[in-house]
């Protein structure tokens, strides 16, 4: 069991596909349901009341800035827990959290200049 996490297009393709990653989630459901978000203020809420099981609209300025968040955190580690957190449930900083954020950097570019501006996206999660 676990988090498993899907992107699709408008036309219902997978483009994008995570596996336990909280922080990842964490972040694209405070996108996604915060119309007052500023960059970094998610880092402040209560994650016991976020629910694991989503479906959410978002739109390439989201994606953008989770691309955006993981290459900073990936430059300087030591803002990871600041701006991309995970949580206290045996959920650490190792390998695998900053392998997802490279993977991010490596593969968003590419998946981001298929799709236009007013393209929306659906990030569902079982």
């Amino acid at each position: 069991m676990g988090l498993d996490m899907t992107l699709y297009n408008a036309k219902g393709n997978e483009i994008y596909y995570w596996r336990k990653a909280y922080q990842i989630h964490y972040y694209l459901y405070y996108l996604a349901t915060d119309e007052e978000y500023e960059w970094g203020d998610y880092t402040k809420m209560d994650k016991d009341w976020i629910p694991e099981y989503v479906t959410l609209e978002l739109d390439r300025k989201h994606l953008e800035n989770l691309l955006n968040l993981c290459e900073v955190v990936l430059k300087d580690r030591s803002k990871a827990s600041e701006l991309l957190p995970t949580d206290e449930y045996a959920r650490s900083y190792d390998d695998t959290y900053y392998e997802q954020l490279e993977n991010i950097v490596k593969e968003f570019p590419s998946t981001l200049n298929n799709f236009t501006y007013e393209e929306k996206f659906e990030y569902h999660t079982c």
